[in-house]
């Protein structure tokens, strides 16, 4: 059956003040829909800014876009600043899927995450417009799990370096009374934060009402910063432990999962794996889909230099570390986003530098001196 149908949800507007205009969450409770031709579309609506706050709106982020879902698995809940608009695609003539169920409400800045995997952010984000009031977010594993967090943005302004007045504390705890990990401010993000624990804790302190972060996070069983499973529009994943240097025979993998209708993209920030030209001891592996099976392997990655760019073919991607006690470097970041087109046929899903050097064609192993 052909539909096209939308809704529209926002929370309560009558505020004459900004800062005290209620927040949107949507939690998207199940998701059947065949990737075919078929799809659920959110968009957030623009947030009542005036001309001052506009000014600092702008932005390129791939979470700006419409965020198109369809398959098996639902994404992380989503909030917006002003509401949100859904809309459902359906070009189906034969189609025996249950659709999908939404929840949704007004939502609190004191927030605690539970899953797995998510996303910790300024509700109007991308754009750098925030309540004025300081917020917390509690993220709660399962017993035996850490949870490692990657600052992916960061634009907090406070006009001392030591950022008494705007901030992000994390604690190694569930709560303010745990140890204090680091307090962030500014425009640069900060290395990732790995917990001793199952317990995260964050304060956001906002003396000013612009200013924007995000922050992905995930849960694993096999050490800190050792791999994970994350489903979100854009994100980072560092070796364990980065920027340190990681002496432990490791291997961990990382399930990337993006909305469908959407392909991987892949930029490395850092690489620095001492290993031998080919790549035996110290790597970093990308599979294009859901595993690790070496029919799905790409390239394999050590050495110094900067990888090229890596698009995926679908919605999922597989990225696995090996390391030995002979490492002696901190490993690699990278940055994954969504690509809002699946690539061409005709075009190479890996963008080589002109430094790297091929050692071994057939299993795409790659040095970069």
């Amino acid at each position: 059956m052909n539909l096209r149908c939308r809704w529209t949800i926002t929370g309560n507007q009558n505020s004459t003040n900004w800062h005290n205009r209620q927040m949107v969450q949507l939690a998207i409770n199940q998701l059947d829909i065949p990737c075919g031709g078929d799809y659920i579309e959110v968009q957030k609506l623009k947030a009542p800014y005036n001309s001052f706050q506009r000014r600092y709106h702008t932005s390129t982020s791939s979470s700006e876009r419409p965020i198109r879902l369809c398959g098996p698995t639902p994404v992380h809940d989503i909030i917006a600043y002003s509401g949100m608009s859904l809309t459902f695609h359906s070009d189906s003539v034969d189609n025996a899927a249950r659709g999908f169920e939404i929840t949704y409400k007004e939502s609190s800045c004191n927030r605690t995450y539970t899953d797995g995997s998510g996303i910790v952010t300024n509700s109007a984000f991308p754009g750098r417009f925030n309540s004025g009031k300081t917020c917390t977010a509690t993220i709660l594993a399962p017993q035996g799990k850490t949870i490692s967090a990657y600052f992916h943005r960061l634009e907090l302004y406070d006009a001392n370096s030591d950022c008494p007045q705007t901030n992000i504390k994390v604690y190694d705890g569930a709560n303010a009374t745990d140890a204090l990990i680091g307090t962030y401010c500014g425009f640069n993000p900060p290395p990732p934060v790995f917990s001793s624990g199952n317990a995260l804790f964050m304060e956001v302190n906002m003396q000013h009402a612009m200013g924007l972060y995000y922050i992905n996070y995930m849960a694993n069983d096999q050490g800190r910063g050792c791999g994970g499973s994350i489903y979100a529009e854009e994100g980072e994943i560092t070796s364990p432990l980065y920027p340190q240097t990681y002496k432990r025979n490791s291997e961990c993998l990382w399930h990337i999962r993006v909305p469908g209708y959407h392909t991987v993209k892949i930029d490395f920030k850092a690489l620095h794996l001492n290993s031998t030209k080919d790549c035996e001891s110290n790597y970093v592996e990308l599979y294009d889909g859901n595993s690790d099976q070496i029919s799905n392997r790409v390239v394999r990655y050590c050495g110094t230099d900067l990888p090229g760019t890596h698009i995926s073919t679908s919605n999922e991607m597989t990225i696995k570390f090996k390391s030995d006690v002979s490492n002696n470097g901190p490993g690699f970041s990278l940055t994954f986003t969504t690509n809002p087109f699946a690539p061409d046929p005709s075009t190479t899903l890996i963008q080589l530098h002109s430094t790297e050097e091929v050692r071994n064609p057939t299993d795409s192993i790659i040095y970069l001196p």
